[in-house]
């Protein structure tokens, strides 16, 4: 998990925001950069949005951590893990997109 997830989980579990507004005053960020980040942590289960933003008539958005730490196994067997040219396999005459993983062919 990146660097800011971890450490806006961690604000968010320790100080318990009411808003997204006083999210906001905590960490320095802007209510549209918050809000974006917040439902992509949503997303993953690490967050809660607690209330519902409705027209003008807006109510404050409460984050509340759902996790506060995360374990991450990855299984080491070889066999399972696919080797780059299967991953691209069937796709002539194009460069395979940015890699983050940096997958390597197996010899």
């Amino acid at each position: 998990m990146a660097s800011c997830y971890r450490e806006l989980l961690r604000i968010i579990h320790d100080n318990k925001p009411g808003s997204i507004a006083e999210l906001e005053q905590m960490t320095g960020r802007k209510v549209s950069n918050l809000s974006r980040t917040l439902r992509t942590m949503a997303n993953y289960g690490l967050v809660h949005l607690e209330g519902e933003a409705q027209g003008r008539g807006r109510r404050a958005v409460k984050p509340v951590a759902v996790a506060r730490s995360i374990k991450l196994s990855l299984d080491s067997d070889s066999e399972k893990i696919p080797r780059r040219a299967d991953l691209f396999a069937g796709r002539q005459n194009r460069s395979p997109p940015d890699d983050p993983l940096r997958l390597r062919p197996t010899a």
